[in-house]
């Protein structure tokens, strides 16, 4: 199969674990993790993941629906959209 690349984005407030739980889930949906930025400021982070999905468990619509669905659960925020998306909604 062909590389299929999405952009995970999380944000929230800061706490102990937040980049091991959004890793541990992609890990458990098998997803690569091809990329990784965090940036802090004053107490919030910024997660942004370049994430290969070729190889998942699960086919694009379930990956997005298991990974949001921890914001639910631990107080942050999860976008996941495909590479070909993203890179739409944010050229010049």
């Amino acid at each position: 199969m062909a590389k299929s690349k999405v952009i995970v984005t999380v944000v929230g407030k800061n706490r102990i674990g937040v980049l091991s739980e959004v890793t541990t889930a992609i890990a458990a949906l098998g997803g690569n993790i091809m990329d990784i930025s965090q940036k802090m400021l004053s107490g919030y982070f910024n997660l942004i993941m370049i994430v290969d999905i070729s190889k998942a468990k699960v086919n694009l619509a379930d990956f997005k629906e298991k990974l949001e669905k921890l914001e639910d659960k631990k107080g942050y925020k999860i976008s996941v959209q495909h590479e070909k998306v993203f890179h739409y909604m944010h050229r010049i």
